[in-house]
């Protein structure tokens, strides 16, 4: 060949980018798991680690790649299934293929993530989620802290309605997860007002208060909270339910609502669901209770619902009536002696001339700030005060 001539099959740089590229293969996973089990007839265990994904996804996308990567660890096994059961030596048909496909499995693959994002957590299901809390250890004299450890929790032992916490939790975007403590209230009311009260306890107590803590606010209603209360024990963090008394005439077929001063028991699920010795529990018992300070407390939860302001005093049946009677000066309610049925009727009266419930709770949380915190939410945000929340944890899923 003459000198300087290029080899016929030499390219210049000119043809090079003239000539197109072969095309590459898509970025497809269902294609690369194809090519994977076709040169891999033995597969070992596959981890597949995903650190706070969080960091790279805004809320909205956080869950649909956690529903993505759900949908796939339930894809990849029919995938396996539909091509073993086509594979030479084997029946045509998925169903009829089981029992090889049982025999040697090829998709054996987990996947981990740790997270601290409350969209990606809720998307779990409690049987797939292992709750890491840290926790210190005391002394033996029990005053000083002593090492700290990582208490790994398991929520598939979460009994009761797990449907109905998964929905709540996704629905609301709860944070009871990664919360030092937690508050849950019935209504919007209550909502409302017990960040005003902590105000109110803050400017009292400086650097004790809740404020000072992550503390998530739930609201769940009168008829839902006991079902958060086998997670609240598998959790451990301490949790104030703040519920309402529903007092009842059970004398009357019809089981009407009435005063305090005039009900034979409560029909509070939250009340009645605490224990089992609190199922046919009186109002008089649940009064007598309110004695002790708090009136019902156990592990680290707490159950504050009305009480009187002071002992034998009226009280009332719910937040609006149990707030009227500890500013009676604001409702034009008398501040002496009188019978409490008498007490407890002009508070239900002055509070339902009022607007609604959320307008009530707004006008004194945002608007006058000359009031008293009810006794029972009080005693409850400084038993939550007196407990050790300061403990970090992750979820892994």
């Amino acid at each position: 060949m003459r000198p300087g001539r290029p080899h016929p099959n030499h390219l210049t740089q000119r043809d090079r980018r003239a000539r197109p590229s072969p095309p590459h293969p898509p970025l497809n996973s269902k294609t690369r798991y194809r090519d994977h089990t076709a040169t891999s007839p033995e597969s070992g265990i596959h981890l597949v680690f995903l650190e706070e994904p969080e960091a790279h996804l805004h809320p909205q996308m956080q869950e649909a790649f956690i529903q993505r990567l759900t949908y796939s660890v339930n894809l990849f096994p029919r995938i396996d299934a539909q091509m073993r059961a086509t594979m030479p030596g084997q029946k045509g048909a998925v169903e009829e293929s089981s029992t090889a496909i049982d025999s040697s499995p090829r998709w054996n693959a987990q996947f981990v993530v740790t997270t601290h994002s409350a969209h990606v957590a809720n998307r779990g299901h409690f049987a797939d989620i292992r709750y890491f809390r840290k926790e210190e250890d005391t002394v033996e004299s029990g005053s000083e802290p002593g090492p700290a450890r990582t208490v790994i929790k398991d929520l598939s032992q979460v009994t009761g309605d797990e449907r109905f916490l998964r929905k709540y939790l996704t629905l609301t975007r709860a944070d009871l997860y990664f919360a030092d403590k937690a508050i849950l209230v019935e209504g919007a009311s209550e909502r409302i007002f017990v960040p005003a009260a902590e105000e109110k306890l803050a400017a009292r107590r400086p650097g004790q208060t809740p404020q000072h803590q992550y503390v998530t606010l739930m609201e769940v209603g009168g008829a839902h909270a006991h079902r958060f209360y086998p997670l609240l024990k598998v959790l451990g963090i301490p949790a104030l339910i703040i519920t309402d008394l529903d007092p009842v005439d059970d004398r009357d077929p019809k089981i009407r609502k009435c005063l305090v001063s005039e009900s034979g028991r409560t029909s509070n699920q939250s009340i009645r669901a605490w224990s089992p010795e609190m199922a046919d529990i009186t109002v008089a018992e649940l009064l007598q209770l309110a004695e002790t300070d708090p009136p019902i407390a156990g592990g680290s939860m707490c159950l504050a619902y009305q009480v009187p302001e002071e002992p034998g005093g009226p009280c009332g049946r719910t937040f609006e009536d149990a707030f009227a009677l500890a500013n009676r000066a604001l409702f034009g309610i008398p501040t002496g002696a009188a019978p409490a049925e008498e007490l407890e009727q002009q508070a239900r009266s002055s509070v339902e001339t009022r607007r609604s419930k959320v307008d009530f709770a707004l006008d004194h949380a945002l608007g006058d700030h000359d009031w008293q915190v009810p006794k029972y939410i009080r005693r409850g945000l400084e038993w939550l005060m007196a407990q050790d929340g300061t403990a970090t944890k992750a979820d892994v899923q």
